[in-house]
């Protein structure tokens, strides 16, 4: 390239120097023609005597040097001015100059011309001398120049651009720093978040809503993983319907999406899965499938759920894929993810332990206190009726005086089994003092609630209890209280009328069950 540029412009230096010189040739030659003839006119008109007394009548040569002037020849008239020939005898180029001389003198009067003669070689030798130095001049310091000037435009050009590029790059790093940056802080109040969250599905929300901001995606859906049956037990989803993360989830790609990235590490990009998997009709999205990532998430080693992303939008509004920071970011909200999940179900398990009896695993005295509460509330929203039973096991202390305490601890563990077992899968039952216990019923009447009472009542007294001594017949006393929207309660007050209950049956023989007065024929004051 640069031989090449610098050849042209030697070329054209070159071309220019010969068209120069061919230009001040002609000049040179014209001037040389004109200062001739005008010479040959002043020697004609200074021989104008000399020819007239010459004896010539024809052509033939007149000694002019003896003035100072060229040789010329005499001729016969011919036209005033100058031409460039081939002289015929020597064969060299001259210039031949013309002037016409009338010698009035002569009798009879001539008409002559004069011709001067003069090589045309010997007058551009000095020029042709002087063009053959300029040209080694030329040589020697223009071409040089032309290079060193080409390798200066070729270092500025280099130069320039590795600058530019330079500029580029830091401009890419600067954009790239910014969106690590902001991600960062994305990541940082995920995290926060997260750790906010006090129960599962306002955790999930929290994970939906900041992988859906932080990618740009069109739909986020999470999926609960039952890791025995591969399966998900629950989904969870943004900017979609559940149903529409279960069909999601059921997709054609090589076995299925949760197969897909279990094999794959965890991990699945996908630029356009439409073109992938081919054209899904899907109920409820409008459009074709494009781009897709999905993210396995872990907790305590296993995978829990996945999180599927899809349809990456741009800040244009146009639709385009997902990056390696996006993949970086879910991976490091993954990780939150799962650390959460495990400080939750610890969180869970250590409130559960912290409301479960020691001995029995029911409920304890005072987190029978908080559901009794809890399910009034309900009850009294939901204008549903809501009864308590109140239970003691009877003669307890002969037992434990008797057998010692760790048959008592057998027998209190096995009327809690049998309460726990007596009851509906929606009772609450709790063990609120040493061998009493309270059962919560949603929903129940007065019927209904003599119903469950006399059932846990046979299911202690109707079998005997298998201990280390022996069989034990343990009986039980129960006291019921109810309330309804007709006759409504407070928590302690519904307390203290099952335990009045309770108070009866023992002193009328124990084994037995008695009901409250409803509420409305009680006076009851809390203050007293």
């Amino acid at each position: 390239m640069a031989a090449s540029l610098v050849g042209v412009i030697s070329l054209v230096i070159i071309t220019f120097i010969g068209w120069g010189a061919c230009t001040l040739e002609r000049r040179l030659v014209t001037a040389t023609g004109h200062s001739l003839v005008q010479a040959a006119t002043d020697s004609a008109n200074k021989l104008e005597l000399m020819i007239a007394d010459s004896t010539l009548r024809e052509e033939g040569t007149i000694n002019l040097k003896a003035i100072g002037l060229p040789s010329a020849n005499l001729t016969e008239i011919s036209e005033r001015g100058f031409i460039e020939e081939q002289h015929l005898r020597r064969d060299a180029p001259v210039i031949t100059a013309y002037a016409h001389v009338t010698v009035r003198q002569a009798q009879p009067p001539l008409r002559w011309g004069i011709l001067i003669r003069v090589d045309r070689d010997s007058i551009l030798t000095r020029v042709r001398t002087f063009l053959q130095t300029l040209m080694i001049i030329t040589v020697l310091i223009i071409v040089p120049l032309c290079l060193l000037l080409i390798w200066l435009v070729k270092r500025v050009h280099y130069e320039w651009g590795l600058a530019e590029h330079e500029s580029l790059r830091a401009s890419k790093a600067e954009a790239a720093l910014s969106s690590r940056a902001e991600a960062l802080h994305a990541v940082v109040i995920a995290a926060n978040d997260f750790a906010a969250a006090t129960e599962l599905d306002g955790l999930i929300q929290h994970m939906l809503h900041h992988a859906k901001t932080i990618t740009g995606s069109r739909y986020a859906i999470l999926g609960m993983l039952d890791d025995r049956v591969r399966t998900f037990t629950r989904v969870h989803a943004i900017g979609c319907e559940e149903r529409i993360g279960q069909a999601i989830s059921r997709v054609p790609l090589s076995g299925g999406l949760l197969h897909c990235l279990t094999a794959r590490n965890g991990v699945l990009r996908i630029a356009d899965l439409a073109r992938e998997i081919g054209e899904v009709d899907i109920e409820g999205i409008p459009h074709s499938l494009g781009s897709f990532l999905g993210l396995s998430l872990r907790c305590h080693g296993r995978i829990c759920a996945q999180l599927y992303l899809m349809d990456k939008v741009s800040e244009k509004g146009n639709r385009t894929a997902f990056t390696d920071l996006d993949e970086h970011v879910l991976l490091a909200l993954a990780a939150q993810f799962g650390v959460s999940v495990e400080n939750l179900q610890l969180l869970l398990e250590a409130k559960a332990q912290a409301q479960q009896d020691s001995l029995t695993g029911l409920l304890n005295h005072s987190a029978s206190l908080e559901a009794l509460s809890r399910e009034l509330s309900r009850a009294a929203r939901e204008h549903e009726p809501l009864a308590i039973i109140m239970a003691d096991i009877d003669h307890f202390k002969r037992v434990n005086d008797t057998y010692g305490h760790v048959i008592g601890d057998c027998v209190i563990r096995e009327t809690a089994r049998r309460i726990q077992e007596t009851a509906r899968r929606y009772d609450l039952v709790g063990r609120i003092g040493g061998e009493e216990f309270l059962v919560i019923l949603p929903g129940c009447g007065e019927v209904a609630a003599a119903e469950i009472a006399e059932r846990i009542r046979y299911a202690i007294a109707g079998d005997s209890f298998d201990t280390q001594t022996g069989p034990l017949s343990i009986t039980l006393s129960l006291g019921v209280a109810t309330c309804s929207k007709e006759n409504p309660a407070f928590s302690q007050l519904l307390w203290q009328l099952a335990d009045q209950a309770l108070y009866r049956v023992k002193k009328n023989g124990r084994n037995g069950i008695e009901f409250a007065a409803p509420p409305r024929h009680i006076h009851y004051d809390p203050a007293a």
